[in-house]
């Protein structure tokens, strides 16, 4: 599916993330669990996304492309809106992200 982001709605983005102390990927990973949340009434959202890279010096010399999925799990409220959703995924988003190479059962 392809769509286009025109430049309003991605100064909003960017507005909102500067204003939340997040990245614009944490403020669309918001409102995309928002939206998937409404959707389908339920209170936790796992949204996959792409990560690439080599996580060990010792694959450094290996042919290939590394990728795998990253599940970012988020937690929603009736009464949580987006910029404030995006404030709390932050540290989340974060800490994840530093550690996708481990197992992630305490999540």
């Amino acid at each position: 599916m392809l769509f286009e982001i025109d430049a309003a709605l991605h100064a909003a983005v960017v507005e909102t993330g500067q204003a939340t102390g997040c990245s614009p990927f944490m403020v669309v990973h918001a409102a995309l669990a928002a939206l998937l949340a409404r959707l389908s009434s339920t209170t936790d959202i796992a949204i996959g996304t792409p990560v690439a890279g080599r996580g060990e010096q010792a694959l450094d010399n290996l042919i290939g492309m590394f990728v795998n999925t990253l599940v970012l799990r988020a937690p929603s409220h009736r009464a949580t809106r987006s910029p404030r959703c995006s404030t709390e995924s932050a540290p989340a988003i974060s800490m994840r992200s530093r550690t996708r190479n481990c197992p992630s059962s305490g999540w």
